[in-house]
């Protein structure tokens, strides 16, 4: 039986935590034609992506996901609609600054 080195030190690589995205990623050999499928989520209706809300510019937070889109309560959604209540310039501008942002 054979010594295979290289399942030796991807195991080495994994338990010394040096593996980087690079070596995880698939890539296409050069040279050969490869055929990629993109399967869409059941519950998605055939499309391949999931369409999610973010705010952004709360906190420290790089993003936070809005609750609204999945039907819970959302503290930041009613901030929205009390600022644009208000009526004035700068309520108008916040809550514009607050608007989720679409990510797929």
């Amino acid at each position: 039986m054979a010594i295979d080195f290289d399942a030796i030190r991807k195991k080495l690589n994994q338990l010394s935590g040096t593996n980087t995205k690079r070596n995880v990623m698939w890539r296409p050999p050069e040279g050969e034609t490869s055929v990629v499928r993109i399967l869409g989520f059941a519950d998605n209706e055939g499309n391949p992506f999931k369409e999610r809300w973010f705010y952004y510019n709360i906190g420290n937070n790089p993003g936070l996901l809005s609750p609204h889109q999945f039907g819970k309560p959302d503290p930041v959604q009613e901030l929205i609609q009390k600022l644009k209540a208000e009526g004035t310039k700068e309520s108008y501008e916040m809550a514009k600054q607050l608007y989720p942002k679409m990510r797929t």
